[in-house]
C-alpha cells in the first residue's frame, strides 16, 4: 500500500513555517532498527512531502501490532545535528496525511532560525 504524508515544521508558538531545514521521517519499532522512510529540504512553507509504501516499514513487528507506520520526524540543523525529534509521540500506529513538527522557541533562537 502507498502512503503519503507530509510534514510542516514550524516554529512553537508562533506557528512561522521553517524552510531550509533537512528533515527524515521515521517508522518506529520496538525491537528493531526503526525504518527510515526519507530524507529531504522543507520548502519556503517549511513543508516536504514523503511518499512510501508498506514494504519500506513493514516488519514481523508490524505483522504482529498492524501494519500501519509509527511515524516521527527528526530536524536536523546545518552542520547535521540533530535539532528536534518527536519519537516519544511516535506510539499511535496511525498514518498521517499532515503532520506538524513545532521546533521550540528556544532551539529557533539559538539556531538562527528566526530569519
Amino acid at each position: 500500500m502507498n502512503y503519503e504524508t507530509t510534514v510542516r515544521v514550524v516554529a512553537e508558538g508562533s506557528h512561522r513555517p521553517l524552510p531550509g531545514l533537512r528533515v527524515s521521517l521515521f517508522d518506529h519499532d520496538r525491537f528493531s532498527k526503526d525504518d527510515l522512510l526519507g530524507t529531504g529540504t522543507t520548502d519556503g512553507a517549511g513543508e516536504f512531502h514523503f511518499e512510501y509504501h508498506t514494504r519500506d516499514f513493514a516488519d514481523l513487528e508490524d505483522r504482529v501490532s498492524g501494519s500501519l507506520p509509527d511515524l516521527y520526524c527528526v530536524v536536523y540543523a546545518a552542520d547535521g545535528s540533530e535539532l528536534f525529534s518527536n519519537q516519544p509521540q511516535a506510539l499511535d500506529n496511525t498514518p498521517r496525511r499532515v503532520m506538524v513538527v513545532e521546533v521550540g522557541a528556544d532551539v529557533v533562537a539559538r539556531h538562527g532560525l528566526a530569519g
